[in-house]
């Protein structure tokens, strides 16, 4: 959750998984995410992209996002004015032609992150702690604790044999887009000493 995912459409050739250009078939393409729009304009490659911020769903929702290309007529069907998507009302505006859709339906998702530190010789400095998302080409991501109105992990109580969990939920952002994505926790105790915790998470 939380993730920008880009959506790329293309044209295929009939009865066939070969793409073709979309240049003098097609002007733009609408992407409709769960009934919100967005249109894409035509790129040099011959095909569409759009990029879409998913932060207002939860773990096990379905989304559904429907891609349909067309080809211009007169005006376009719509127009976005003051954030609204509104249809041209014109009767002599001729309708655009839809030359290709598709759809897909997306399964929602929460990675979890938890760590449980041991008891410590001496008390953990709880203000030093750091999460650390080791990303690709070296894109590293620290998350620290929990303080609003910066959302970070929650540390909880001592258990009963003095231990501590740390848990987080991270954002689609925060991780790798596919495959698995290493994670540290690093603290100290109040003696300075460095206790660090790793964890692999896939991603579906």
């Amino acid at each position: 959750m939380g993730e920008t995912v880009e959506f790329s459409f293309v044209l295929k050739k009939p009865s066939s998984n070969v793409s073709i250009d979309a240049h003098g078939l097609a002007d733009y393409c609408a992407f409709s995410f769960g009934g919100e729009r967005i249109e894409a304009e035509l790129d040099e490659a011959g095909g569409f992209t759009a990029a879409y911020l998913f932060d207002h769903v939860e773990s096990g929702m379905e989304v559904s996002v429907l891609a349909e290309a067309f080809a211009e007529q007169d005006d376009r069907d719509f127009m976005k004015i003051a954030g609204k998507w509104l249809r041209t009302q014109s009767p002599y505006n001729k309708p655009d032609k839809r030359i290709a859709s598709a759809r897909v339906l997306l399964s929602v998702y929460q990675s979890v992150v938890r760590f449980k530190i041991p008891k410590p010789e001496h008390a953990y400095d709880l203000s030093t702690g750091k999460m650390v998302f080791r990303c690709n080409n070296d894109r590293n991501v620290s998350v620290f604790e929990h303080r609003p109105p910066r959302t970070g992990f929650e540390i909880s109580p001592e258990n009963a044999d003095g231990s501590r969990w740390v848990a987080y939920l991270p954002t689609g952002d925060q991780l790798n887009p596919n495959g698995t994505t290493d994670v540290e926790f690093i603290i100290f105790d109040v003696a300075g000493n460095r206790t660090m915790l790793t964890e692999t998470l896939e991603t579906p």
